[in-house]
């Protein structure tokens, strides 16, 4: 499996949090933790997304220390990846807290295109339970008065009729 393979002399850090993301997503989030184990120094970047996966994995388990952990950690370091911490807020249900977040990344040039690109809505995709719900989550967070007014001032949400890549 590729997450076992070596990326630069090293742990595979990309395709293990890949798998620990896959794992939430079909609701196995033991499995989810177990894909980060591996993982050893990551970037600021990657740490943000190991964190993620791991704050997805722990509310679905109903461990409050851990995602309080998780958080922190994410919180304190969001210049690293600003939008894997709106990823874990939509994935833990702090649909508010996903608001300010987004709201945040749209109010940074660099970041913007990316944010709009997320809150655009597809043709919906056979899907496991959970990446259901945050494919959900997602069009709600687009959908919020707030977001949209942000989104409004740099571009536009619109239905697209097609798969996302």
């Amino acid at each position: 499996m590729a997450a076992q393979l070596t990326e630069d002399g090293g742990v595979n850090v990309s395709q293990a949090i890949n798998l620990a993301d896959f794992y939430d997503d079909l609701g196995c989030p033991r499995e989810a933790l177990v894909a980060t184990q591996t993982i050893g120094d990551p970037s600021g970047y990657g740490a943000m997304a190991y964190q993620r996966a791991r704050a997805c994995a722990f509310v679905q388990l109903g461990d409050k220390d851990g995602l309080a952990e998780s958080v922190a950690y994410m919180q304190a370091h969001e210049a690293d990846s600003a939008s894997a911490l709106l990823e874990a807020e939509i994935c833990i249900g702090n649909m508010d807290e996903a608001a300010a977040a987004a709201i945040r990344l749209l109010g940074n040039p660099a970041l913007r295109g990316d944010i709009i690109g997320e809150l655009q809505d597809y043709k919906d995709l056979p899907e496991p339970p959970l990446a259901a719900q945050l494919h959900a989550r997602w069009r709600a967070l687009a959908a919020r008065p707030d977001v949209a007014a942000d989104v409004a001032k740099y571009g536009r949400v619109l239905h697209w009729p097609i798969w996302p890549n």
